[in-house]
């Protein structure tokens, strides 16, 4: 699997005059709102489902619409800094949302099926002051405390 690289950039996640991205907007804010760790997107010929982890039970969700399929998955390719042209290879990658006030780091997964691309999207609410660095987190948990023997 091709992995992209992880940027400390923060996307913030709003329509602004660009009707493309408003469907996925309003997922995200929908996704945030119910508490959702996954978000799982199947694109069909003429449809999209969409479902989302909520409590631990993956529930459907109604899809947006008037919304290419395939325009929505384009839509989070660009957003994880994936290849929107690859279709036959899985990809998967990383960012970081800003959606309202919440920051939110998000790990994507594009699979080929025998239909479509499905998206699942694994979302982890940041907790304020958290570090984001691999190596501070390693570095913490590696460095003996003074109660320790």
């Amino acid at each position: 699997m091709s992995r992209a690289k992880t940027t400390s950039k923060v996307c913030a996640i709003s329509p602004a005059g660009r009707p493309w991205s408003a469907p996925s907007t309003t997922s995200w804010k929908k996704a945030v709102e119910l508490r959702a760790s996954d978000i799982h997107i199947e694109p069909f010929q003429a449809r999209l489902v969409v479902r989302m982890r909520i409590d631990g039970l993956l529930r459907p969700v109604a899809a947006p619409a008037g919304v290419l399929p395939q325009a929505v998955i384009s839509r989070v390719k660009i957003i994880a800094n994936l290849n929107i042209a690859e279709r036959r290879l899985p990809q998967d990658g990383a960012a970081r949302l800003r959606v309202g006030r919440a920051d939110i780091d998000i790990r994507v997964a594009i699979m080929r099926c025998s239909t479509a691309n499905p998206a699942v999207i694994r979302s982890c609410r940041r907790i304020a002051g958290s570090s984001s660095s691999k190596s501070s987190d390693f570095q913490r948990l590696t460095t003996p405390s003074s109660g320790d023997c």
